[in-house]
């Protein structure tokens, strides 16, 4: 809490300032005017080698992306065992606009993504 002393000759008052937490840097309208559109493609291994504490961060890295993107950014999730594919059949050859609904079905559907297959490296 900030405290700022008004004094003149005669009286001395205590003057109550609140802390200002603003901070337009966080508000959706900064960044997209901050930033440009951005394309990404996410590609996620889900191989064997993926257990555990790897699978954790790995989930949680996909949604932290997926949560920073806005509505000019386009994005597709793959998941990668022996081969690569979309975790969202119907998004397949495309990359799709994030709207909350699209980026909250790519985040339910890549957890489960996670951890299907097995690859053998070659």
């Amino acid at each position: 809490m900030l405290i700022i002393y008004y004094c003149c000759v005669d009286i001395a008052m205590k003057w109550k300032q609140k802390v200002d937490l603003f901070d337009c840097r966080n508000r959706f309208w900064y960044i997209e005017a901050a930033t440009c559109s951005k394309d990404i493609v996410i590609l996620m291994d889900n191989s064997g080698s993926m257990t555990g504490y790897r699978n954790t961060i790995a989930k949680l890295t996909v949604s932290n992306i997926l949560d920073t993107l806005n509505n000019n950014d386009f994005v597709n999730v793959f998941s990668y065992s022996d081969s690569a594919d979309e975790v969202v059949p119907c998004f397949k050859g495309m990359l799709v606009q994030v709207r909350v609904r699209t980026a909250r079905v790519l985040v339910n559907v890549a957890e489960p993504q996670l951890m299907k297959g097995t690859h053998s490296a070659e």
